[in-house]
């Protein structure tokens, strides 16, 4: 199964889900994959989180709370989600507040929501909480 995780920039929530994911697939030796995109990248897309470090806050935060799993994320790239892009996927798995959603997501019969708080400009403390929410999210998905 692929699994697209969605989330506003593609910063947060969305790479955690995207590396923990693929990182619990690997484990279990599933041949599930997934990747992940942003509503609101644009201008961004492309770009190495740790490229971002000085530019955006929280990514550091992103970093750190993975690294404590023993998983790296500073080297993901950014992706800006387009309508193509949802046929690439067998399940879309949506973060982003809902304001935040072009009508091609609202409208597609894949996407399962997650109402997941976005932990941009918070602490490390809430950005670990906010991976442990997902974590338990991927783990009831993956079985």
């Amino acid at each position: 199964m692929k699994v697209l995780f969605v989330c506003k920039a593609n910063v947060g929530r969305s790479q955690m889900a995207e590396a923990y994911h693929n990182h619990l697939a690997k484990l279990r030796k599933l041949e599930n994959k997934a990747d992940s995109a942003g509503t609101r990248v644009f201008e961004r897309a492309g770009l190495s989180l740790d490229k971002l470090i000085n530019k955006v806050n929280g990514i550091e935060n992103v970093i750190l709370a993975m690294s404590d799993l023993g998983i790296d994320v500073s080297k993901n790239k950014l992706k800006q989600l387009s309508e193509d892009l949802l046929n690439n996927y067998d399940k879309i798995i949506v973060m982003a507040e809902p304001e935040t959603w072009p009508e091609y997501l609202k409208n597609n019969r894949k996407v399962e929501y997650w109402q997941i708080e976005n932990p941009k400009d918070t602490s490390l403390e809430t950005h670990k909480k906010v991976r442990d929410k997902i974590i338990n999210k991927i783990n009831e998905m993956l079985g």
